[in-house]
């Protein structure tokens, strides 16, 4: 019955990543929720790297209100915002040990199924789907599915040679 339902009365959803200006409005309102307080560029930054998801945002400022001292009765500023983030392991794109994880096994293998990734990871195949995927594949465009399974694009091919080089460099200052 319900496959001819479908048939009948056609109904696509098509759900599209917060553009940053929003998202930033969202923070500033999450923030307020949860009753942090954080500066006008500290939201933008939390913004930026929640990849236009507010559950991700959200979960940032979770994170922030219990890991920075006073988060609720002082401001935290950019920097402050900058030095959770890393220490969290949040890059500037937004993405987690997780998708570097994923990227650089796809950059050692060449391409590999949602199994195979799912399994180097840790996780279960859906939530590598659900959770890590869209940002990879279409927000950042550094990750392609194609009839050989997961395999970077040029630009994910860029973006983790141009992390391994930083890697490097960080590695090297703190000595």
């Amino acid at each position: 019955m319900s496959n001819a339902l479908h048939k009948r009365i056609p109904i696509c959803v098509s759900l599209c990543f917060y553009p940053i200006r929003e998202l930033k409005e969202i923070v500033d309102r999450l923030a307020t929720d949860l009753d942090v307080l954080v500066s006008p560029h500290g939201a933008r930054l939390i913004a930026e790297v929640s990849g236009g998801l507010p559950r991700k945002a959200k979960h940032h400022l979770q994170n922030m209100r219990r890991h920075i001292p006073g988060a609720q009765s002082r401001q935290i500023h950019l920097k402050e915002v900058r030095r959770f983030l890393r220490e969290f392991g949040v890059d500037a794109k937004g993405l987690t040990a997780q998708d570097r994880l994923y990227l650089s096994y796809l950059r050692d293998v060449g391409s590999a199924s949602l199994e195979s990734l799912a399994i180097c990871l840790g996780l279960d195949a859906p939530y590598v789907r659900q959770q890590i995927e869209p940002l990879l594949i279409q927000q950042h465009r550094l990750v392609v599915i194609g009839p050989s399974g997961r395999r970077l694009t040029p630009a994910g091919k860029q973006w983790i040679e141009q992390h391994n080089s930083n890697t490097v460099k960080e590695n090297n200052h703190d000595e």
